[in-house]
């Protein structure tokens, strides 16, 4: 049930699950719609079947069907791979349970890269590939009646308003490449300081506002169970992020001092370290407050510490959240 009186982590999205709890059933669960998306591209490429329509109609739903069952799979193939290498990186790090709870780089974080906008691209592909039937139906077939192509018309505006929104983070990206977060120690530990480099900080040189906000957050999964009025009962699932503990510090222009540095690349999106135009930032890690140290490997119930870092520039603003290894001694 929702925590009432609660404040929820703006802009908090999930970290994903590490504890590899379901994996086989997702990949079963994947198999039949790639079994599926297949036939259906065989009959619309006229490998074999019938059609009566547009074959490329059948071919986007196949693309559709399949993508979602190797999604599914995939992502049951990746928890069951987790799964196994915190058991490894346990037996190679007895006593240091940082080490089990996430495949941590001891150097530092990233925020951005290549791998996120071909994510962002493929789920363009998949959203207007699912979007192709009913467009055709409603407006080619000449059996679209009026509700229909409203419909239709709305979830086109949301695929163009996420496309505007994929390019606005590529162009992002281009002005500040990937960011990097240097830890001072690896890792760090309630109630001591923490100390960190924003690497290639001279890039929001010029900011009119600027802040950095340590967070705790409880990532936790709800479940509501509602019932229709012929009895049936559904049950849905959301993941919401509640902050434990923050704090938030502000920087007035010209507050900090940024020297420097080269420009960010338009088709190498990361960078090596860049320790001349690097901005230290210290916190006081607290010691109760009710902050808890992470915890990431718990499918359900995580506790996540994050530094998010927001700066408003000329042109397209800078924002990135990076995630910190906070532990208990």
């Amino acid at each position: 049930m929702p925590a009432e009186g609660r404040k929820v982590a703006p802009g908090y999205t999930s970290v994903g699950g590490t504890g590899g709890t379901g994996g086989g059933c997702a990949i079963a669960f994947g198999f039949p719609f790639m079994a599926a998306g297949i036939g259906m591209l065989a009959v619309g490429l006229g490998a074999f079947g019938t059609f009566e329509g547009p074959r490329i109609v059948l071919f986007a739903m196949g693309c559709v069907f399949f993508a979602a069952g190797f999604f599914v799979a995939y992502q049951g193939v990746s928890a069951i791979l987790a799964l196994k290498a915190a058991a490894r990186r346990q037996a190679e790090h007895p006593g240091e349970p940082w080490y089990v709870d996430h495949p941590w780089d001891p150097s530092g974080a990233t925020h951005g890269g290549i791998k996120g906008l071909i994510g962002g691209f493929l789920g363009l592909l998949f959203f207007g590939g699912f979007l192709t039937p009913f467009n055709w139906w409603a407006w080619f077939s000449n059996e679209g009646v009026l509700p229909v192509k409203i419909l239709v018309s709305l979830f086109d505006l949301i695929l163009l308003a996420c496309v505007f929104a994929w390019v606005y983070e590529v162009l992002r990206r281009t002005k500040y490449g990937v960011s990097m977060l240097r830890f001072g120690t690896f890792p760090f530990f309630l109630g001591e300081p923490l100390t960190v480099y924003l690497q290639g900080a001279s890039r929001i040189a010029g900011y009119t506002k600027l802040t950095a906000t340590l967070r705790c957050v409880e990532e936790v999964t709800e479940r509501k169970t509602s019932t229709d009025s012929n009895g049936r009962t559904t049950t849905t699932q959301t993941t919401v992020g509640y902050i434990v503990w923050e704090e938030t510090r502000a920087f007035a222009p010209g507050e900090v001092k940024l020297p420097e540095a080269g420009k960010a690349r338009l088709f190498q999106l990361w960078r090596p370290k860049d320790e001349l135009s690097e901005w230290r930032l210290e916190f006081d890690l607290p010691q109760g407050d009710g902050a808890r140290p992470s915890q990431l490997l718990n499918d359900d119930n995580k506790f996540v510490w994050q530094l998010v870092i927001s700066a408003e520039t000329p042109g397209l603003d800078y924002d990135a959240t990076f995630l910190l290894p906070v532990y208990a001694r």
